[in-house]
């Protein structure tokens, strides 16, 4: 498990992406030993100030330092290209993309046409 914040960042939110580019070159590699990363992130990026009478800005951490969302996407999206690359490079039956998910459609709900399988108890 890789933490992009903190250490591996020098506490910027920003070079959390460095830091993702990086292990998903890993991964793509065929690096087996990266099993999940973890994120910094919120709807919107920095951090904010908990201060008596100052109004929060929604979205907006009051802990560390955090990348928005949509940064959020290009990075999970980048690690989903990685694991894709390095499962086709394993197996070698599938052509990259063709199976690929994007994080933004795992975000939205189902569309017409569109089924999600229900968990099951």
């Amino acid at each position: 498990m890789i933490d992009a914040s903190h250490g591996n960042s020098g506490k910027n939110p920003e070079n959390q992406s460095l830091v993702i580019e990086d292990v998903s070159k890993q991964i793509a590699a065929g690096d087996r030993r990266l099993l999940g990363v973890m994120l910094e992130s919120n709807l919107t990026s920095g951090r904010q100030d908990l201060l008596p009478g100052k109004p929060l800005i929604y979205g907006c951490s009051i802990t560390d330092g955090c990348i928005d969302w949509p940064t959020s996407i290009t990075l999970l999206e980048r690690l989903a290209t990685a694991v894709e690359h390095r499962r086709c490079s394993s197996v070698g039956v599938r052509t990259p993309g063709k199976t690929q998910q994007t994080a933004e459609s795992m975000t939205r709900g189902p569309t017409d046409g569109e089924h999600r399988p229900t968990s099951r108890n």
